[in-house]
């Protein structure tokens, strides 16, 4: 047996140990946005080695894929055994850590009652009102950033924030990631508690379901434009995650059926989705005009957009990333590195038009030598033990607002966002995920503890409404 089938006979044991060490999180946190956390991160960090250790064993080793090419060959030696330990032992490590200290679903048995309270209170007219304002604003400039790509990929054009352009691009990012993921955790929200929706008259009802969907599309579209996924995923991953921790889970076995019937369905969807994107961005596709065009070719080749899926260079890339170190004879370690990936494109040799990813561990690597897993495994699994406790329930007025985008973002925004860069990424898990959101849900918030309340209410705590029954509807 040769190096690459020890290797593969270890990855997919560990990776079947894994699965119960996300079961016994489960069973503690009753969380669905921690075990998709989980899962992610063992998607963008060991399963790339499925397909990498495979194709080692054809033609002596020799055969490369495209993001070996352009940065650096993978060789099946002792530096690529140390990589896939290193990262086995920070999905450990990160695991453990949420089950130390995250806090166990079953001490609060009013949370689910908090949040249906939260959603008989929250105003989700007024958060499709600012989210439309924003979305104005964005799309502005997103026709100045097309305008003025210089007839380069609009993928490659949006993705680094330099020259006369910079300054819009920044906005554009701000203006995407607040108007994405508030939409995201009040889309969740408002699918999450159907009697939070009874609330409205059926006109305003309907009126929001199509606002809603307005908004969803208007997101799609405009980062199928860019060639971007990633905000896309972080929404998917938050409105699935908000309804099966407020929908399905609550259900009975017999409701259960047919939802996760129809949840399984647009799942499939949204992963086509997500592969049509992947399909279409990069290359010369310098035009909007362009992009739709490979857009409509990719729809129509389904089997193109499932090997997209499937073969996609997320897992290669980041799970490359940490070998790229270990084998650099030349790494000056430098605790205090601002920019990972900066230090990483040096590192490597890497051309300056080649889009790649930084795995977390390997950014700590860079810093810290070998000393990094550990560190890097306690800081992601301390994140993720913080932010479930944050949303754990929702009460009071201001935890309420923040609750809400913890709740649900973290499930693809946390892999998102720490997974393929470094340390300085915890402080955009703050802005992006929590703060942003939250200040955009707080006016929400705010807005719905004005209107009037039932007669047993006190006015003065914003999430107190007990959930509507039979015939007694508050309609706004």
């Amino acid at each position: 047996m040769i190096l690459a089938d020890v290797l593969m006979v270890g990855t997919v044991a560990f990776l079947l140990a894994y699965v119960l060490l996300c079961s016994a999180v489960f069973r503690v946190t009753r969380s669905p946005a921690m075990v998709i956390v989980l899962a992610l991160g063992a998607y963008w960090s060991l399963v790339g080695a499925l397909s990498i250790l495979p194709s080692k064993r054809v033609a002596g080793g020799t055969t490369f894929t495209y993001m070996e090419d352009r940065l650096y060959p993978i060789l099946v030696d002792g530096d690529y055994a140390l990589t896939l330990l290193s990262y086995a032992g920070f999905l450990t490590i990160a695991a453990l850590t949420v089950l130390l200290l995250a806090k166990p679903a079953g001490r609060d048995p009013e949370a689910l009652g908090t949040w249906q309270r939260l959603s008989g209170r929250f105003a989700h007219p007024v958060l499709v009102a600012i989210l439309s304002v924003f979305t104005a604003l964005k799309v502005l400039i997103v026709g100045i950033l097309v305008a003025g790509s210089g007839g380069a990929s609009l993928y490659t054009a949006t993705r680094t924030v330099q020259g006369s352009l910079g300054g819009e691009l920044r906005i554009y990012q701000y203006l995407n990631v607040t108007t994405s993921y508030s939409l995201a955790a009040g889309l969740a929200l408002w699918l999450g508690f159907v009697a939070g929706r009874q609330r409205y008259r059926p006109t305003a009802r309907r009126f929001l379901w199509l606002a809603y969907a307005a908004l969803f599309l208007e997101v799609m579209a405009e980062n199928a434009l860019l060639g971007n996924r990633a905000v896309p995923l972080v929404i998917m991953g938050a409105v699935g995650t908000g309804w099966l921790r407020w929908r399905y889970l609550p259900s009975t076995r017999v409701e259960r059926r047919p939802q996760a019937a129809r949840f399984l369905l647009l799942a499939l969807l949204g992963l086509l989705a997500l592969g049509a994107i992947g399909n279409s961005r990069g290359g010369d596709l310098s035009s909007p005009g362009a992009v739709v065009q490979a857009l409509e070719t990719s729809v129509t080749q389904p089997r193109a957009i499932v090997e997209q899926v499937a073969g996609s260079s997320e897992k290669i890339a980041s799970h490359m990333s940490l070998y790229g170190v270990i084998r650099s004879q030349d790494l000056v370690r430098d605790p205090f590195a601002a920019n990972s990936y900066q230090a990483y494109a040096t590192l490597v040799d890497a051309p300056a038009d080649q889009v790649f990813t930084v795995h977390y561990v390997a950014a700590w690597w860079m810093r810290l030598g070998p000393l990094g897993v550990p560190v890097a495994g306690l800081s992601f699994g301390l994140v993720l033990a913080v932010l479930q406790r944050l949303a754990l329930a929702a009460r009071g007025l201001v935890r309420s607002a923040f609750a809400l985008p913890a709740a649900v973002l973290p499930a693809a925004g946390l892999p998102v966002i720490v997974l393929r860069s470094g340390p300085e990424s915890l402080r955009a898990v703050v802005v992006e995920l929590v703060l942003l959101p939250g200040l955009v849900c707080l006016a929400a918030c705010w807005a719905g503890s004005r209107s009037p309340a039932p007669p047993d209410t006190d006015p003065l705590d914003a999430t107190l409404e007990p959930p509507h029954t039979g015939h007694q509807e508050h309609y706004v």
